[in-house]
């Protein structure tokens, strides 16, 4: 019998989560949070969307205190001991986006409402679920706002997360500490295939400042207002400077060996930050989700590398595609309704279709030789995991 890992189910999951409504729902709630203070709550369907706007502030991004803005999670009255990796030492996560949410935390009604809520729904006998959604760095936010709820476990029923072209959020030992708790399936990142934004953080803000600051207004801009307007020559050479810095960077990360560190710019050091959750990647062709840390790093590197794009389209995607997922999310939907068939060797056996299909749907091609192969590694490693936990 064949063995499956868990991922070749990722168009199934990717499928449902876009034709149940809630993504999009997600996405709506991040949109209308873009004219709140802070956070916004609003019930629909009994299912409760604590929402951030996107902060598009450069501060937000670049946090100086460390080449990548890594910081520790316990150095304020947030966040306790449960944040921490399997040696006890705490999860580092991004100041940036850590101060936003202290700042939400201290100077609005956040704690106040969202108690409120849920005190009014705990006298009724079935609780009512919580999704914390947010776009760009308010993804982030909502990350932590999530985290927050399940440590200090508010809640009858677990928080759930939604994310939107959302930068990563925190190092190794967060990814441990998510894993320990069993949390991992509370988050849902939506990544768009040459959307920038995701793949940031894993190049040092050195290399990415100045760019954010010529791009981060416009994208601002085009939230606060609703109107795409055309960019100049000016931003779009910003973001063609961004995209080849980060490029660089995260083939570095994808291409990463513990026994082979590779340097770039004479350095032995890469970015902390590790995904962690479900990430649910989109491209033109559809989506598949993915729940492996190792292997969405790996991916968010090779989903970039089409070859069917001249640069300046994919250049002009990377920064169009982080404001856009309402058209991403349209054209998930449309293609999951549609059946997909691929070309490919007769002799692949349903598992080999499986993966070809997955790699498929999230734009690296079904015959990606470097992605089959991390995919094939992580299944094999993820039946092995289960196996000795069925023992």
């Amino acid at each position: 019998m064949e063995s499956t890992p868990l991922f070749t189910v990722g168009q199934e999951i990717a499928t449902f989560l876009v034709s149940s409504g809630i993504v999009s729902k997600a996405w709506e709630e991040s949109r209308l949070a873009s004219n709140s203070e802070g956070f916004s709550l609003n019930e629909y369907e009994g299912v409760a969307y604590v929402a951030f706007p996107s902060f598009y502030e450069v501060e937000g991004f670049i946090a100086d205190k460390n080449k990548y803005g890594e910081g520790n999670i316990q150095n304020d009255e947030i966040f306790f001991g449960c944040l921490e990796g399997n040696d006890g030492q705490p999860a580092l996560v991004h100041q940036g986006a850590l101060k936003l949410f202290q700042h939400i935390m201290e100077n609005t009604d956040f704690q106040r409402k969202l108690q409120i809520y849920m005190d009014s729904k705990q006298r009724k006998l079935k609780p009512k679920p919580i999704v914390f959604v947010g776009h760009s760095l308010g993804g982030a936010v909502a990350t932590l706002a999530t985290l927050w709820a399940l440590e200090k476990r508010l809640m009858q029923s677990s928080p759930f997360c939604i994310t939107f072209g959302s930068p990563l959020v925190g190092d190794v030992k967060l990814v441990e500490a998510v894993g320990r708790e069993n949390w991992a399936n509370n988050f849902c990142h939506v990544v768009s295939q040459h959307d920038i934004v995701p793949r940031m953080l894993l190049a040092p803000f050195e290399s990415i400042s100045e760019s954010l600051v010529a791009i981060l207004p416009y994208w601002q801009g085009i939230i606060a207002n609703d109107n795409e307007d055309e960019p100049d020559y000016f931003i779009q050479d910003a973001c063609r400077t961004l995209l080849n810095n980060v490029l660089q960077y995260t083939h570095t990360v994808a291409n990463y060996e513990i026994d082979s560190l590779m340097k770039l710019d004479g350095v032995n050091e890469r970015s902390p930050y590790k995904p962690f959750g479900t990430y649910m990647f989109c491209s033109s062709e559809g989506a598949a989700c993915i729940d492996n840390s190792e292997i969405i790093l790996k991916m968010l590197h090779l989903t970039m590398q089409s070859h069917e794009k001249p640069s300046n389209e994919i250049v002009q995607d990377c920064f169009s595609e982080h404001i856009g997922y309402g058209s991403v999310l349209k054209n998930v939907i449309e293609k999951s309704t549609v059946g997909k068939s691929i070309s490919s060797p007769g002799s692949e056996s349903s598992y080999e279709r499986g993966i070809s299909l997955q790699l498929e749907a999230i734009g690296v091609g079904g015959q990606n030789y470097h992605a089959r192969i991390f995919l094939q590694n992580g299944g094999n490693i993820e039946n092995k995991l289960n196996k000795t936990l069925l023992i």
